[in-house]
């Protein structure tokens, strides 16, 4: 009898226990010396999670392959413009963010050029409510042409508050002049003529065709179990049903010589920008010109920062980046001088000093230089 009882015993822990199994099971570990697991839902969702057990809080973001770069011509702004609208069938607007707040959590959003990103930080006994919100903004957003407009005067005022920002002009000039087809041309908010000739049909249709499973990405970072995180997304997620989504390719050309544009505006100090043709991120070259960009920028170690705003004291900053593009990619090169007869002179000291990483005399990089370099990059 004893023996009975223990194997019926058995025989339930096993069953019981078999679900979880199989779910622990579903999850990847790309990275064998990191908490950080993968799987696909059947609908093609992808579910990457990332457990730290170190305070009980949980982030849950919800990315969608969908960014300013896939905006329609003559439509900028609609991934952006899009992302603004928060009210579904079984939400009104504000509700979303009333619900998070009252547990105690923070909700946003924001997009770029390749992605949007819905995200929600909440404790960890409330995380599951994240994850209903994002299945809910996937499957059932439903956008009244009262709200649309609405929302289309709130990106308005957003982009005018962009535009009297003292260099924000110099910025969308310097990309619509180093991309000529690509449609990194175009600023991720949109153009205001574009804003204001978007139509609900169009937001709609955009929505339908980009906000599917299998083009979203579910990232759930913190104290969580893989078991217990598997059975939610699959709860919220996995009965939405998936359309194949295509993107569409883009090319640009290779630069042919160079290109220069003055824009004239009422503000305290100039500024320069600086742009090379370089690679997209995944490109070979592309590690080389991140230790290029630490090198040049990083720090008032930098090279650039010691030579003109330090020893020269022609700026009040200089800065140099790497672009990171999944296309066409640019290094660039930014300072502000501290007059507008400086101008000249910042952008020769600024070739100067990329002169001087290729030379072999004194100027040349250090092998010291070079390891903080790389212990500061990794």
């Amino acid at each position: 009898m004893q023996y009975f009882i223990k194997s019926v015993f058995l025989f339930f822990a096993v069953f019981v226990l078999l679900p979880n199994l199989f779910a622990a099971s579903e999850f990847n570990q790309p990275y064998a010396d990191f908490p950080i697991y993968e799987t696909f839902l059947k609908n093609g969702l992808r579910v990457i999670v990332y457990v730290d057990n170190t305070t009980p809080t949980v982030s849950t973001q919800l990315w969608f392959n969908v960014g300013a770069v896939y905006d329609p011509p003559t439509k900028s702004g609609l991934s952006h413009f899009l992302e603004h609208m928060d009210c579904t069938k079984n939400y009104k607007p504000r509700e979303i963010s009333a619900a998070i707040d009252a547990l105690g959590g923070i909700d946003n959003a924001f997009t770029s050029y390749l992605y949007v990103c819905y995200w929600v930080d909440l404790s960890r006994d409330y995380y599951e409510t994240a994850l209903k919100f994002g299945a809910e903004r996937m499957a059932n957003l439903d956008i009244s042409q009262s709200k649309f407009e609405s929302e289309r005067m709130v990106v308005m005022e957003e982009r005018r508050l962009g535009e009297n920002r003292p260099y924000s002009i110099l910025w969308e000039q310097f990309d619509l002049l180093a991309y000529k087809f690509h449609p990194y041309r175009n600023p991720v908010i949109g153009w205001m003529e574009d804003i204001e000739q978007i139509r609900l049909n169009d937001m709609i249709q955009h929505y339908k065709t980009y906000y599917q499973p299998a083009n979203a990405v579910c990232v759930i970072a913190g104290d969580v179990e893989l078991n217990d995180v598997y059975h939610k997304v699959n709860k919220y997620f996995g009965k939405i049903k998936s359309k194949p989504v295509t993107h569409p390719v883009f090319f640009e050309p290779s630069q042919q010589g160079e290109q220069r544009k003055t824009i004239f505006r009422p503000i305290s100090n100039p500024a320069i920008m600086i742009g090379h043709q370089t690679c997209d991120v995944t490109s070979p070259d592309y590690y080389p010109l991140e230790v290029l960009e630490a090198l040049l920028s990083a720090g008032k170690n930098s090279r650039l920062y010691k030579k003109i705003v330090d020893e020269k004291q022609y700026a009040l900053r200089v800065s140099a980046w790497n672009s990171l593009e999944r296309d066409a990619g640019l290094f660039n090169f930014f300072a502000i001088p501290l007059r507008v007869n400086l101008v000249d002179s910042v952008e020769k000291l600024v070739y100067e000093e990329l002169a001087k990483l290729g030379s072999t005399g004194r100027d040349s990089i250090t092998d010291q230089e070079m390891e903080r370099v790389k212990n500061n990059v990794i």
